[in-house]
């Protein structure tokens, strides 16, 4: 069959873009090199700081973007350069799966970027190592008389690779870039995901080159490289909205613990002032009748976040007082005799200041604290003013205020 004008411009014109593609392909592979050896971080890296593009990857860009250059030039014994990255590729694969050190990660360039955590320092990530050792087989004639199989086989990966780049580039430009770190062991960037591009690209344009050379008409897998785009770009942005999502739930959560964590804080607070001020109360009227501390006591127990009882003790830590007077235990209580309680009764003695008891039970099915305030005499305490509160009471009380429950129901 004669080629037609149209097909010959059309074939002129995708030899040209293979060309240009192999071309950048392998400036990129010597940039990330030179990157490596003087030191110059942006060119490994991007501009921003992400996990850096190893120099053994470099090589082998460079080595495929040739070999694509030499297959255009009908240089087809030099495209066989291609068969070296293919070996890296499938060594690097072999070391991740089998946790082996072939020592061929550093031997172009000491990975100084690694750091110390990094267990395999200067080795390319499985799905790289997969990408570059396939792609290492298809670009030469390894096929021999069957272009048409080599073509579909290399539209298939380059789609793969494209779909992958293009993602990396759109998911960093809505930030997301996150998303996609399974494709290369790290933080995507848009610096990678153009090198998948490029790498895609030029498959794609093999594919068709090496399809029209054998058959005059438009290749089956046509849209393939369009549905496998379209496929691989909702599962990651899907993948990179979800993260999204869990990080913005998580800041949401932080956020309301530390508001409940403040507001049991600021509770604690007022309850203790309130003790505090009822303290500083009964030590003036020290020879009132118990009625007066009575009444105090009930209005306390009105107003109080979850509070049980309150008790007015000697210095001993006997109860002399308590409301409710129905609770015969609290009322009974010898508060010295407890090791909680009389260690906090020790720091509100010694310290003048009121001290909490935590971790208290009240009865099998309750469980609390509580808040122990000395009644200052002339040269120590006269007695001590003790309210036991419930741990459910109290944190109900203060989720009923910020209505936490309510917005995590």
């Amino acid at each position: 069959m004669q080629p037609t004008p149209s097909s010959s411009d059309n074939a002129s014109l995708s030899r040209r873009l293979a060309l240009v593609l192999g071309a950048v392909l392998a400036l990129v592979g010597l940039l990330v090199l030179a990157g490596w050896w003087l030191r110059i971080d942006i060119l490994v890296s991007g501009a921003v700081e992400t996990v850096p593009i190893k120099a053994n990857t470099g090589l082998c860009y460079l080595l495929l973007g040739l070999s694509v250059v030499f297959i255009q030039l009908r240089k087809e014994p030099l495209s066989w350069l291609a068969v070296l990255p293919a070996t890296i590729g499938f060594a690097s694969l072999i070391e991740n799966v089998l946790g082996l050190d072939l020592r061929i990660d550093q031997l172009l360039a000491t990975d100084y970027l690694g750091g110390a955590a990094n267990a395999a320092p200067g080795r390319m990530a499985p799905l790289n190592a997969i990408f570059i050792g396939c792609a290492g087989l298809l670009i030469p004639p390894l096929l021999g008389r069957r272009p048409a199989l080599r073509a579909l086989l290399l539209a298939m990966l380059g789609s793969l690779i494209a779909a992958i780049g293009s993602g990396g580039v759109l998911s960093h430009i809505l930030g997301i870039s996150g998303s996609l770190g399974w494709a290369t062991g790290g933080a995507f960037s848009s610096y990678k995901g153009a090198i998948f591009l490029i790498l895609g690209s030029a498959l794609i344009v093999c594919a068709w080159r090496s399809h029209r050379s054998a058959v005059d008409a438009l290749p089956a897998w046509l849209p393939l490289p369009v549905a496998c785009a379209t496929i691989v770009l909702t599962l990651i942005l899907w993948g990179g909205l979800r993260e999204r999502e869990i990080y913005y739930s998580a800041v949401t959560t932080q956020t309301t613990i530390n508001s409940l964590a403040s507001a049991i804080n600021l509770e604690l607070e007022r309850q203790t002032a309130a003790l505090d001020r009822l303290a500083r109360r009964w030590s003036v009227v020290e020879g009132s009748d118990s009625a007066k501390r009575a009444e105090d006591a009930t209005k306390f127990l009105k107003e109080a976040t979850g509070s049980l009882t309150l008790s007015w003790l000697d210095p001993a830590g006997r109860s002399l007082l308590t409301q409710p007077d129905t609770d015969v235990a609290a009322a009974r209580r010898l508060h010295a005799d407890e090791p909680i309680r009389r260690d906090a009764l020790q720091r509100a003695r010694s310290t003048g200041l009121p001290a909490m008891a935590a971790g208290l039970t009240f009865s099998p099915t309750s469980t609390g604290f509580g808040i122990y305030t000395p009644i200052l005499g002339p040269s120590a305490p006269s007695g001590f003013i003790v309210s036991d509160f419930n741990y459910t009471r109290f944190f109900l009380a203060v989720d009923r205020r910020l209505r936490v429950g309510d917005q995590h129901a």
